[in-house]
């Protein structure tokens, strides 16, 4: 029963374990978003260059977390495997149409 337990709690130690990792994954992108308009807006009023920076910070943190997003996506996404050549010529339509004698093996 002791071990019914701890195996309970480890799948749920897993669960949050990967919970974190995923919050903590996209905090980290909604900020790359939201801090380079925020930083601009602030440099704007501090130098009075308009909107110019809020501009350049907004493009700046969407590109950024664009990158970081399709970066996380392709990560996240299994990989694909090409297809498998076959390499025994068993089973190959073209063998069944030679004669024995013009088998590869040469028998």
């Amino acid at each position: 029963m002791g071990c019914n337990v701890a195996m309970r709690f480890q799948g749920r130690r897993e669960s949050l374990s990967a919970a974190m990792n995923w919050a903590s994954r996209v905090t980290s992108i909604a900020m790359e978003m939201a801090l380079p308009p925020l930083l601009g807006s602030w440099l704007d009023r501090r130098w009075g260059t308009g909107y110019a920076l809020v501009i350049v910070g907004a493009v700046f943190g969407f590109a950024l977390g664009m990158m970081h997003l399709v970066r996380l996506a392709a990560d996240a996404s299994p990989k694909r495997r090409p297809p498998q050549r076959k390499t025994s010529t068993q089973g190959d339509p073209r063998e069944a149409d030679r004669p024995d004698d013009q088998s590869p093996s040469g028998k």
